[in-house]
């Protein structure tokens, strides 16, 4: 397979376009919700991961994750993040941010220490 065939193949434009959805998904998650709780918790953040398959500390099941579908039948969906942040007293805190969206609009998060 060439390189241009790789490029322009259905799975890799699929891959891509996921990506760069949630990637601008969770800028828009930082700009509206978790930099406000960072701040009004006096945290600093050291790092964040977007959890692909799981909920972290929310712990909900594997197919509650990939379910695209509320029980009412809006399309929603939710994104989980864990934010690895140190506090004032230089202590590790672990806090995983639930993102809910509608279409890649963002709704609500939740975080849970």
């Amino acid at each position: 397979m060439t390189l241009d065939l790789l490029f322009f193949s259905p799975p890799f434009i699929f891959i891509l376009a996921v990506w760069l959805l949630t990637r601008r998904t969770v800028k828009a998650a930082f700009r509206e919700y978790i930099d406000f709780y960072l701040e009004q918790n006096e945290l600093t953040l050291e790092y964040h991961r977007v959890l692909w398959f799981s909920s972290g500390k929310f712990r909900k099941p594997w197919y509650e994750i990939l379910k695209p579908m509320t029980p009412m039948g809006s399309s929603s969906t939710s994104m989980y993040i864990d934010l690895y942040a140190v506090d004032k007293n230089g202590e590790d805190k672990q806090i995983t941010c639930c993102i809910k969206s509608h279409y890649f609009d963002i709704i609500d998060a939740d975080f849970r220490e």
